[in-house]
């Protein structure tokens, strides 16, 4: 870069003069530039390799190196080793309170529509003048970096990217650095399935933010294709049909063709009549609260047996450090690998004791006939509230998994276990939340 640059000045009739280093000029003065350019270049890799070793270092010992800290924190002097300043992260308040309103929106919604996709979280925000730490208005682009950030579960990663050329770095140069938790893992991992299934090479952008009821849900009894909108007489009459018969023709599917409004009309007053009705939410409620008794035991079980693995590991590698600082075993490659992969491990652990946790403390739990009456009436409400589409359709969402239509039958698949949570959750706060949340690992 030195003597293309040096060229160019030549060209354009400029001369170039090191004040530090002043070697004359001539045919010798430029040999001697290319040789000081290249012990220069040397010697600038031998800093930066130098400085990249005590930054590691720096985060291993749970110091923050000095850039920006994650959304939601904020940095504080730790202690002082002679001039210089260690700092930690702690967590920003104000900031934190944002970072859970995001997740909040877009796993449950604002509590009057359905969870929220990232643009409509940012219009939320601008509404709301909720703005970011450089005092603007949030952008989908830090919005999708919030919901990604593994800092806000405790677990965030320095040395992850080379800083000079932008590129990943292989995981096993991730140095993990704690933090303090901000969200709760259940959270944080339906956010993350959600980002997942939403993704434009998985699902189409139009089938995600569509308010048409049931638009991903509905599917071709006979060739399992999902059924799409078509409209006839300038968007007059609108009608359910198979998307493959639309696009392939008669001779691939039969197919079927349902009016919007009717099938609509239809899947509603079933699970309305049907599934919701107070007596039958009962009956599968006590069922299921009967089986969850009993797995309370092997909950507890399997939640000891992984915390004894989790401090079974962590008591193995601080005494591998301890050896290593004794000097009595050399840190090589080898084992250098074996505690990153004993690392890893724990981390696992930590996710499914938190899991476990989860499903154990928000186990089902009695609810009164009233409570089941007063679900049965709100749900009611705001699914025929037409002027709410989304929520409506946010909410068959969180209870249904498949729709299949056939010209003389309908069937309708669900899980149980969502709809007893929906109950237990209304009783509990008096809202119906529709989230997708309830549907991981079921």
């Amino acid at each position: 870069d030195l003597l293309h640059h040096i060229s160019k000045l030549e060209k354009a009739g400029v001369e170039f003069i090191s004040i530090t280093q002043d070697i004359g000029s001539g045919d010798q003065a430029k040999v001697m530039r290319t040789i000081v350019g290249a012990m220069d270049e040397y010697q600038s890799e031998e800093t930066a390799k130098h400085v990249r070793r005590s930054m590691i270092e720096n985060a291993k010992q749970g110091f923050w190196n000095g850039s920006m800290p994650p959304f939601g924190y904020e940095t504080y002097e730790a202690e002082k080793r002679g001039n210089r300043a260690k700092k930690k992260l702690r967590i920003n308040t104000s900031e934190a309170e944002i970072v859970r309103l995001i997740f909040q929106l877009y796993n449950q919604g604002d509590g009057r529509t359905g969870p929220l996709g990232l643009k409509r979280i940012a219009s939320y925000l601008s509404e709301k003048e909720i703005c970011n730490r450089a005092l603007k208005p949030f952008r989908i682009q830090m919005l999708q970096k919030i919901l990604r950030n593994t800092a806000y579960i405790g677990k965030h990663y320095f040395n992850r990217r080379d800083s000079r050329k932008g590129t990943p770095r292989p995981e096993n140069e991730w140095i993990a650095f704690p933090t303090d938790r901000i969200i709760t893992d259940h959270t944080f991992f339906a956010a993350q399935e959600k980002l997942d299934r939403q993704h434009p090479m998985k699902t189409a952008p139009r089938s995600v933010s569509s308010n048409v009821l049931l638009t991903g849900l509905a599917h071709c009894a006979e060739c399992g294709s999902p059924l799409r909108i078509q409209t006839g007489k300038n968007n007059q009459y609108r009608y359910y049909k198979c998307s493959k018969k639309a696009d392939s023709g008669k001779h691939i599917c039969k197919g079927c063709s349902y009016p919007e409004k009717k099938l609509n009309e239809a899947i509603l007053t079933a699970i309305l009549e049907k599934t919701l009705k107070a007596e039958r939410v009962k009956k599968i409620l006590s069922k299921l609260i009967e089986r969850a008794s009993s797995q309370q035991t092997v909950f507890i079980d399997r939640i000891h047996a992984l915390r004894g693995e989790h401090t079974k590991l962590k008591a193995q590698i601080r005494r591998l450090y301890d050896t290593v600082s004794s000097g009595q075993i050399d840190l090589d490659a080898t084992l250098t690998a074996h505690i990153k992969e004993s690392q890893q491990r724990i981390e696992l652990l930590v996710t499914q004791i938190a899991s476990l946790e989860h499903s154990r403390q928000n186990a089902l739990t009695t609810v009164s006939k009233r409570d089941l009456l007063k679900f049965s009436g709100a749900v009611r409400i705001r699914l025929l509230d037409g002027s709410n589409p989304g929520f409506a359709r946010a909410y068959l969402r969180s209870l249904i998994s498949k729709i299949e239509v056939a010209n003389d039958q309908i069937t309708i698949t669900g899980s149980k276990i969502a709809l007893a949570s929906q109950a237990c959750a209304f009783a509990a706060s008096g809202e119906l939340v529709p989230t997708f949340a309830d549907l991981i690992g079921t």
